[in-house]
């Protein structure tokens, strides 16, 4: 049986990830910023990117340069909530070089 795993950062405030997988603590509106991610990626390569955001109170969430971002659900789901949140983005470089990122977003209860 093989499984994946994954070293997971812990993080309190906006980041800038350089790994697939992270928590964070936000204590404000948040800024995910995806460039060292997207950068990463050449041409015809995908990549998936996974956090979990941890709050005591409602914010708002921002992802910047991670191309054209297309939504699962509703832009308005991308928030982080007190309950919490978990978000996965497909990341997509296609042939020439252009960059898509499906976001998903689940509020947890």
């Amino acid at each position: 049986l093989s499984r994946e795993r994954y070293t997971t950062f812990v993080v309190d405030g906006s980041d800038t990830p350089t790994t697939s997988t992270m928590i964070y603590t936000a204590t404000g509106a948040f800024t995910l910023n995806l460039a060292t991610l997207a950068g990463a990626l050449s041409n015809g390569q995908s990549s998936v990117f996974t956090a979990y955001f941890a709050a005591n109170a409602n914010y708002t969430l921002t992802i910047t340069n991670a191309g054209t971002i297309k939504y699962i659900g509703n832009a308005s789901d991308v928030a982080i909530t007190s309950a919490g949140l978990l978000l996965n983005i497909l990341m997509l470089k296609d042939d020439n070089g252009n960059l898509t990122s499906i976001v998903q977003a689940s509020k947890l209860l």
